[in-house]
């Protein structure tokens, strides 16, 4: 009787004990939801992942102002220095004293990309910058309050408040005289074969220059503060964000239309004219249409110097706050 009662507790002890080993393995083994293509579900608990874009890419730099992209690499005024950023976003270099150490005395296009090299400008000196060594290889003598320049074919031309425009022989390093405008430069630029010079009167109007004579041709148009040369037109951009452009061959400009709230810096890239107001905004260079606004840093003054180029898959910006932004193209 004993020996009955004592397998009745033991047949009991094992059938509860295989229970509880059941249950526990299924609750460990137990597979996430799926969904119908058998993928784990999105449906799970606790603090939800949010969804919004990704921060852009961004670099900080301090007192940024002027930037253009060439040779692999983007170059940006950190006020007296320049800064070279990789495609990556990394400050690669920094050359020292290259720059006017007073903000003031910094415009829109005291930096270029030419001729094998990059070129920023002081008074009375256009440094030379080596891109493959970030060195300074040359000091080019100019007039006192020269503070424009842009590449041409195979030259450099520089821009003077005493209206007289200078030609950089990139082989001596020397600058040459090419003409007296005879009215002072608000900005300048190159395309088809001419230099493009904004007046700075009351008229307005731009200048068409014949580099290989000198020969000024006035062109009646608007007020405007940035040149940016297409392939087939030269668009001019005003603080006001209105841009217009003149056919180089009919040498008439057309009636001027908002694109931006103010403009801080523009460039053209890829067939579009870039105007950096803040954000970004982009439009065709062919037909006039805006194709692009992106957020950036928002509404800034229109008296900033903010450049924007393109560099790989991305146009980057400079934030008056102190970096440079790329926004996928």
């Amino acid at each position: 009787m004993r020996v009955a009662t004592y397998l009745c507790w033991v047949a009991v002890l094992l059938t509860a004990c295989t229970t509880a080993t059941s249950t526990s393995s299924s609750s460990s083994v137990s597979p996430a939801p799926t969904s119908a293509s058998g993928a784990p579900s999105s449906t799970t608990t606790g603090t939800p992942v949010p969804s919004g874009e990704p921060e852009p890419l961004s670099v900080d730099v301090i007192a940024a102002s002027n930037l253009v992209a060439g040779y692999g690499s983007l170059w940006v005024r950190s006020g007296s220095a320049l800064a070279q950023i990789s495609p990556q976003g990394t400050v690669v270099s920094k050359i020292r004293n290259v720059f006017s150490s007073k903000p003031g005395a910094v415009g829109p296009q005291n930096l270029a990309v030419g001729a094998g090299s990059i070129w920023t400008v002081q008074p009375r000196t256009v440094m030379r910058i080596d891109p493959s060594t970030a060195r300074v290889v040359a000091r080019v003598q100019v007039a006192q309050g020269c503070d424009q320049i842009t590449a041409g074919k195979d030259e450099m031309f520089v821009g003077c408040r005493d209206s007289r425009l200078f030609r950089i022989d990139p082989e001596t390093n020397r600058a040459f005289l090419v003409t007296t405008v005879g009215v002072s430069p608000i900005g300048i630029g190159y395309g088809d074969g001419a230099v493009w010079w904004i007046n700075a009167s009351e008229a307005g109007n731009v200048s068409k220059i014949d580099p290989s004579t000198g020969t000024v041709t006035t062109i009646s148009a608007p007020y405007a503060k940035f040149v940016v040369p297409t392939n087939d037109h030269i668009w001019f951009v005003d603080t006001n964000g209105r841009a217009f452009s003149i056919d180089p061959t009919g040498g008439r400009a057309s009636p001027p239309v908002r694109k931006a709230r103010v403009a801080i810096g523009a460039a053209s890239g890829h067939g579009t004219v870039l105007i950096n107001d803040g954000d970004l905004v982009a439009f065709d260079a062919e037909s006039g249409d805006v194709t692009k606004r992106a957020h950036v840093s928002g509404r800034q003054s229109y008296r900033f110097v903010a450049g924007i180029a393109t560099l790989g898959s991305n146009i980057w910006l400079v934030d008056p706050d102190g970096r440079v932004v790329a926004v996928p193209r």
